[in-house]
């Protein structure tokens, strides 16, 4: 059972949770690892975003490669200023 809730409920993405920022104007997120290393994208690169169980993936692309970012929201107005 822990198995199937690790792999189906998508439990595995509490491993990859990042910090992520938005610059003052809104058009830039910043997504910084535990050992601090920073990755910065324009807002208008992320092509998906979606909230389940309270983690949010963001698919961005970047030189035809779509990364993925897992962080959690302290609430709806971050949400708002991502949204595709």
């Amino acid at each position: 059972m822990a198995i199937g809730h690790f792999v189906f409920a998508k439990v595995w993405r509490y491993l990859f949770i990042t910090n992520v920022y938005l610059s003052d104007d809104f058009k830039k997120v910043i997504f910084k690892n535990i050992k601090d290393e920073a990755k910065e994208f324009n807002c208008n690169q992320i092509i998906k975003c979606s909230t389940y169980n309270g983690i949010t993936d963001i698919v961005i692309e970047e030189n035809e490669n779509k990364l993925n970012f897992y962080f959690m929201v302290n609430s709806k107005e971050n949400l708002k200023n991502l949204s595709v």
